[in-house]
């Protein structure tokens, strides 16, 4: 893929159709981490890389008329699913091991923000609950139920309501 830095050199070889697809995926991260990221700072960081991602996007559908996650609901829904999982953590997406050392501790705590909405699934069961505590030694969230009522449950069981 291409990105854009000083010199403007190619960090992966990817042709044109698969830098459209991993493009999209990146876009959606990205917005993911506008949600979770707290500081403002990050916020407009993240807000100013989608826009960038989402004119490339737009320019490559256009040009070779390609469904994308803006033009198309069902390609929308499609790479949406890759990265958001029905129950459980998303599926973020890095694009060499140098990037996930940066990112993954920092997206695995912002994701499980304390005080952040939760939705606990057991089986066809759904309650919801304010996360108060989060262990990942143990992989346990603490949740509020209201009511008084604090449960622990696995972090596989709980998914955050963005």
């Amino acid at each position: 893929m291409y990105t854009k830095n000083k010199n403007k050199n190619k960090t992966r070889n990817l042709s044109y159709l698969k830098y459209f697809e991993q493009l999209q995926l990146e876009y959606i991260i990205v917005e993911l981490r506008k949600k979770i990221y707290p500081s403002l700072k990050d916020k407009q960081y993240y807000e100013r890389v989608m826009r960038g991602k989402k004119d490339i996007i737009e320019d490559l559908a256009i040009r070779n008329s390609l469904k994308s996650i803006f033009n198309d609901k069902e390609k929308r829904i499609e790479k949406y699913r890759q990265i958001y999982n029905k129950i459980g953590y998303p599926n973020f997406i890095y694009k060499d091991e140098r990037d996930k050392e940066m990112f993954e501790i920092k997206d695995k705590k912002n994701y499980y923000m304390t005080d952040s909405d939760f939705k606990i699934t057991i089986g066809e069961k759904e309650k919801f609950g304010i996360l108060k505590t989060v262990s990942f030694l143990t992989q346990t969230a603490e949740i509020d139920l209201g009511n008084d009522e604090l449960n622990i449950f696995d972090l596989n069981l709980i998914t955050r309501i963005l």
